[in-house]
């Protein structure tokens, strides 16, 4: 029997609801502070991509102007910034990657001594912090599905730390927050259809409009996030996980399947809005759902109206021919190629295509959502020269979805092979990332003189060239030491600042960039701030290091006290999660 005299598990799953309480809190709380400390700790303490400073400096500049200005003479890049009708130039970023920064970059320049190193610091956290919030729900999530305790924290510390969760969350890139708000509006979504609630699925929707607010054609995925409101048809009301995994699988030809699928798809849709008895319920939840994402609409209208007094221009113009690109090339680079494979990069996305369908058997339509959100996304990625999402590490633009499948973990088929071959391939994972997170990306691309558009001129360029496998040797070098022709710690246009974003060569010194980056500390120290930091004078410093050290060991060991007195404290009375 399991704890509090439930049923025994199967594959770490609850055969009957699971209980709500306050230990889930307890254990949610820890999940986050736990999560939270080590994304810090091993987040690189700067500014890490272009992208990101000139995000910092709208925040700047809205906290000191009021108006989303880009002020810096340095940041004068046409790919990211845009002359308005007033003569001002802004960046063509969305609101929402500074607005969630506004709170750290407040704090900062009170904290601030100078320069910005402080504020720069805090503001390069702020991916930490919607990282840390996602392990947070799909604890939540686990326990709506009704996944053991144990389970749930086990299947969540696997996509945090062994998925590219952690080095997205560990840096500057924004597509943590973006994956963070498509996971928290398919949970709501979820629970909406669960409590049949209207309110919920508002929420929902609010949350995933606010991807709107980061690039305009976010919206391509709202309509399939909205199908995780929908109540689950009545094949899939059996509560016993163990009759549907008895259901037989009987072969049959690919194109029938396919057909077969599709029917399935649209009678599950019929059956759901038009003809169910709960059809007008499913209605009305989708509706407010889709009404929720005005939000995000509305913030982006009014956003292009204060930057380009437009309605619809966002400074979002097509830089580089992305709409013709081959989508064979992308669909092959982001699933099967050595440099940019997402498999090689979160290998236990594996383990989330092997459960999808014990998933879909018990929560059709959440499934639909994931596999219905992960299509789109995928064919706008594959659609683009910039499948990789360059400059980076891994495919980070599929991080947008990311959350989403660590949903189907805990439902692997028991048995000992699957086991051995989870361990193995979260084990795999696990080295993956600790790699990501020892040192800067960008030594790869200036190592082997790239341009900034390489993935233009040579779309194959990642079936002949792999940052993974490039990793190793570059871990190994470490041992070196910084080489003898480095005399400063960054390559910033302002000599100096340790936490400003890095810069390459000048154009016409790309054919010795492979030189010119040996004259840079931080190519060849580790890259967590802890580390790097040591080396810096106290004077210089953009933090007090010992303080910061202790507060986040601290963090980390009340969190852990959290999970370890939730998970194995008597069972307390509890409420359901819900009506099932």
């Amino acid at each position: 029997m399991g704890a509090g005299g439930q049923r025994p598990q199967l594959g770490g799953l609850e055969q009957r609801a699971g209980d709500f309480s306050s230990r889930d809190y307890w254990i949610a709380c820890g999940i986050f502070l736990v999560t939270l400390s080590v994304y810090v700790l091993t987040s690189p303490g700067r500014i890490d991509i272009i992208d990101a400073q000139y995000r910092y400096e709208v925040a700047q500049n809205l906290l000191r102007y009021g108006r989303p200005y880009v002020t810096d003479p340095a940041l004068s890049s046409p790919t990211f910034r845009v002359l308005g009708p007033d003569g001002s130039f802004y960046s063509n970023f969305g609101f929402a990657g500074t607005g969630f920064s506004l709170p750290l970059v407040w704090l900062g320049n009170l904290c601030d001594a100078g320069k910005g190193e402080t504020t720069r610091f805090l503001f390069s956290l702020t991916s930490c912090i919607f990282g840390a919030l996602c392990a947070l729900v799909l604890y939540f999530f686990y326990r709506e599905l009704r996944v053991s305790r144990q389970s749930a924290v086990l299947w969540t510390a696997v996509s945090s730390f062994a998925t590219l969760l952690w080095p997205l969350s560990a840096s500057s890139f924004e597509n943590v927050e973006r994956g963070f708000l498509a996971f928290l509006a398919v949970y709501l979504g979820y629970r909406s259809a669960k409590q049949r609630s209207k309110a919920l699925a508002l929420a929902g929707g609010m949350s995933a409009g606010l991807l709107l607010l980061y690039r305009w054609y976010m919206g391509f995925m709202l309509p399939l996030l909205a199908l995780s409101v929908l109540s689950p048809p009545a094949a899939t009301k059996d509560p016993s996980l163990a009759g549907q995994l008895r259901r037989p699988w009987t072969p049959s030809p690919l194109l029938t399947k396919a057909i077969q699928l599709l029917d399935n798809i649209f009678d599950d849709l019929w059956t759901a809005m038009v003809r169910g008895e709960a059809a007008s319920e499913n209605r009305r939840r989708v509706v407010a759902f889709l009404e929720g994402t005005t939000i995000g609409l509305v913030g982006m209208v009014a956003y292009n109206l204060e930057r380009f007094n437009s309605l619809f221009h966002s400074g979002q113009t097509i830089i580089i021919p992305v709409v013709v690109a081959n989508p064979l090339v992308g669909f092959l680079t982001l699933f099967v190629s050595p440099g940019k494979s997402v498999f090689l990069y979160s290998p236990p996305l594996i383990l989330g295509f092997l459960g999808i369908g014990y998933l879909w058997r018990r929560e059709r339509w959440l499934t639909y959502a994931i596999l219905g959100a992960t299509l789109i996304w995928v064919a706008l990625m594959c659609g683009t020269f910039s499948t990789g999402g360059d400059w980076c590490w891994g495919p980070r633009y599929f991080v947008n979805v990311m959350p989403l499948w660590a949903l189907p973990f805990p439902f692997l088929r028991p048995g000992k092979f699957l086991r051995r071959l989870a361990i193995a391939i979260v084990g795999l994972g696990l080295v993956v990332q600790l790699m990501a997170v020892s040192m800067d990306f960008q030594r790869f691309f200036f190592e082997r003189r790239l341009s900034i558009f390489f993935f233009v001129q040579d779309p194959w360029y990642y079936f002949k060239h792999s940052a993974l496998l490039a990793r190793p040797s570059e871990i190994l070098s470490l041992k070196e030491g910084v080489p003898s022709t480095a005399s400063r710690f960054s390559p910033t246009p302002y000599p100096g600042l340790l936490t400003y974003c890095v810069f390459g060569p000048p154009g016409n010194t790309l054919y010795m960039a492979d030189r010119w980056v040996r004259g840079f500390e931080v190519f060849f120290l580790p890259r967590p701030w802890p580390f790097w930091l040591r080396d810096i004078e106290p004077s210089r410093r953009p933090i007090n290091l010992s303080a910061w050290l202790l507060g986040c060991l601290a963090l980390f060991m009340l969190g852990a006290a959290f999970i370890v007195w939730g998970v194995h404290h008597p069972q307390s009375r509890a409420a359901p999660v819900s009506a099932r």
